[in-house]
């Protein structure tokens, strides 16, 4: 099934956010997600659980707090690519 504009997230609906552990995350519709071992790890849905006392943190993503892009560590990505084959990587999704 292809999405259409119309369904799918725009970019106001984003928000990179830095943890008060000075984690990269990103909040979508009041969750907040982490990078973690190749996986997202949802925190808690801080719609529900505002004002408790053990969910930490997070503020927006200050101009050059992360530069311009999150930086990879090439060397360890290059490593890992080896063994990833044409049909592991998946295109870019367009709104139908």
């Amino acid at each position: 099934m292809t999405k259409t504009a119309k369904d799918m997230l725009h970019a106001t609906d984003v928000h990179w956010v830095v943890t008060d552990d000075g984690e990269l995350a990103v909040e979508i519709s009041g969750q907040v997600f982490l990078l973690y071992k190749g996986h997202s790890l949802e925190t808690l849905n801080l719609e529900k659980d505002k004002g408790t006392e053990n969910m930490g943190s997070y503020r927006p993503v200050e101009k050059r707090e992360f530069g311009e892009t999150v930086e990879l560590r090439l060397d360890e990505f290059k490593k890992r690519n080896e063994g990833y084959g044409p049909d592991d990587w998946k295109p870019f999704p367009t709104a139908g």
